[in-house]
């Protein structure tokens, strides 16, 4: 995450962590016997996997859990720039400090092949929350065991919302994909025409072409924008940016994807970072996009 139940009223801690365990051992189970066939089970799995990384950081630290659940191609972007996550968790000094995240919305691909969770992430200093924000996850099965690993993972620091608690519950898609058999160098195509339009067209008009009605942004320093009319206001005022696309993948059924690359403002002062969208192509309205991640780079002395 940038740096990435709860007890009802009436419940003991206790009896909570007991019942969350139960919990996530039975689905846990489920994920190691099969991979699921019903598209809600797909979802599922990521859920699972995306929990236990949490917990895996809870019960150890931040750099094991990076470590432990990470594909060895996977990125993480360190001050705007997309990095090997394998390397620099590697050389990374241990923290004291604890990263508390979970999913709160997930969605996968016709295949279960690949699949995404985002959600709120705080951390914690001696018992103080001294940041928060949202990250993205992007997990796919890998060769030759089919175990998820994550192959990207990007995310933004904000502002404390107004309600802090981890969620509890996942919010899940409610826009059917349709399969296709693009290829990936066809999603990073359109991820190339997008880029264009938005210097052409201006943003607002290039992202009504394109974006999902269930889309998500994520802007450094800013609470998430999931609402439509969040995202006009966010666009009455963002510049227009020059984007370079770096790498991504798409998943066996072709209808879930991701493209990840750089960017710097096309005009005014110099802003930089790196950028995360993924791409969906849904019954009826074909790729459309359902999540956007800036990360600025530091900016320049």
């Amino acid at each position: 995450m940038t740096q990435k139940s709860h007890v009802r009223p009436g419940e003991s801690h206790g009896y909570a962590i007991a019942v969350f365990a139960m919990r996530l051992l039975s689905t846990l189970c489920l994920v190691l016997i099969s991979l699921p066939a019903l598209p809600q089970s797909r979802v599922d799995v990521f859920v699972a996997y995306e929990r236990a990384f949490a917990l895996k950081a809870q019960e150890t630290n931040t750099k094991t859990a990076f470590l432990s659940y990470m594909a060895d191609s996977a990125i993480v972007f360190v001050n705007g720039k997309p990095t090997l996550a394998k390397p620099f968790w590697t050389q990374a000094p241990e923290s004291p400090a604890k990263l508390i995240w979970g999913p709160a919305f997930a969605d996968a691909s016709r295949s279960g092949d690949m699949g995404y969770t985002t959600g709120p992430w705080y951390v914690e200093v001696d018992g103080k929350r001294v940041a928060n924000g949202h990250y993205n996850t992007v997990w796919s099965t890998q060769r030759p065991d089919n175990r998820l690993r994550f192959l990207i993972d990007a995310g933004v620091q904000h502002p404390a919302p107004s309600d802090e608690r981890i969620p509890e519950n996942v919010t899940y898609t409610t826009i059917r994909s349709l399969g296709s058999s693009d290829q990936f160098a066809d999603l990073l195509r359109l991820d190339r025409q997008f880029a264009d339009e938005i210097i052409v067209q201006g943003v607002a008009k290039a992202y009504a072409v394109h974006l999902s009605g269930e889309a998500r942004l994520y802007r450094p320093n800013q609470l998430p924008y999931g609402s439509a009319t969040a995202i006009k206001q966010l666009f009455e005022t963002e510049s227009s940016m020059r984007f370079r696309p770096v790498g991504g993948q798409l998943a066996l059924s072709g209808d879930l994807g991701f493209v990840y690359g750089t960017y710097q403002s096309a005009q005014g002062p110099v802003r930089d970072g790196s950028y995360l969208r993924i791409w969906k192509h849904e019954i009826g309205n074909g790729w459309r996009l359902v999540l956007e991640v800036f990360n600025d780079a530091a900016p320049k002395p």
